[in-house]
């Protein structure tokens, strides 16, 4: 990861893993606890950001 990642406290972390099973955390999140919850899974599949009010989906799985 080259920029830290946060995640805002209008905003939800999705982490998609395996066959259509995912892990979701709403936020304030800071760079160390997104990673942690990424590390849960061995096999993360794609990782979004979500912002319902905005009806936002970004992908920040390079990140």
């Amino acid at each position: 990861m080259e920029k830290p990642i946060l995640i805002n406290s209008n905003e939800i972390l999705l982490v998609a893993y395996d066959k259509e099973q995912y892990i979701a955390e709403s936020g304030p999140l800071d760079a160390s606890q997104v990673l942690s919850i990424v590390d849960e899974v061995d096999d993360a599949i794609q990782i979004f950001r979500i912002n319902p009010s905005e009806k936002s989906c970004e992908d920040i799985s390079e990140d």
